[in-house]
């Protein structure tokens, strides 16, 4: 069986097995959450990080109007909120969007993996700072479009990596 991290970080080169092994083994730890639940809430303190193993998730901030504010969107492979593991409370929250699994990495295991495997911890902080880039140019231009641009934009956004997601990932939304 595929491993969504394993798929998305091979992207940007191989892994080894020993790896592979070891993220296997600190996202085995998983918990399934239903549509429009919290997977992390807002301004709490986790002593892990969200790994999306299937379904959608969002990360958003509660508006004072009590509107909530979506400002990403993640699939599977995503960790929705790696940046926890440095910054302990969050200023953002992480929810279902769809029925979703999540692995619940703890941030000590993620310690060990930086202290052990320096090129893996490279590359989940690459994909860290993509998705922060992906997330400046999102907001620069979401405020730039239409409601229908921003569809779109999101469809052609996600349209790479949701061919990893598997045959039946997509069906959810």
């Amino acid at each position: 069986m595929s491993h969504p991290l394993i798929g998305k970080l091979e992207r940007h080169g191989p892994l080894s097995d020993e790896e592979k092994q070891v993220l296997r083994e600190i996202s085995s730890r998983t918990v399934v959450f239903g549509p429009r639940e919290d997977i992390v809430p807002e301004g709490s303190t986790p002593d892990y990080s969200s790994l999306i193993v299937s379904g959608f998730a969002t990360r958003h901030k509660h508006l004072l109007d009590g509107k909530r504010q979506i400002t990403a969107f993640h699939i599977p492979g995503d960790f929705a909120d790696l940046h926890s593991f440095l910054l302990k409370r969050i200023d953002d929250g992480v929810g279902a969007l769809t029925a979703c699994t999540v692995a619940k990495v703890a941030h000590s295991d993620l310690k060990e993996v930086t202290k052990k495997y320096p090129y893996l911890t490279r590359v989940l902080w690459q994909t860290t700072l993509i998705d922060a880039a992906v997330h400046r140019i999102w907001m620069t231009t979401l405020g730039q479009m239409e409601a229908r641009e921003r569809l779109m934009h999101l469809f052609l956004r996600d349209a790479g990596p949701l061919e990893h997601c598997g045959p039946d990932e997509g069906r959810q939304l």
